[in-house]
């Protein structure tokens, strides 16, 4: 584990747990948005291919 992060977590831990849910829901959101932008958006036609290779 890197120095910065040792330290980041130690700060967390003297958090109230409010504060920590406030964390931890500023890195759901972010991890959110990263999961949605690396997934290419899929049309009908390919959804249609992708549910009928699946069938066959």
């Amino acid at each position: 584990m890197s120095p910065s992060l040792e330290k980041i977590l130690s700060e967390i831990e003297q958090l109230t747990p409010e504060e920590q849910l406030t964390v931890m829901g500023h890195l759901v959101e972010r991890m959110k948005k990263h999961i949605t932008q690396a997934q290419p958006k899929r049309n009908w036609s390919d959804l249609k291919v992708m549910a009928l290779s699946a069938i066959r």
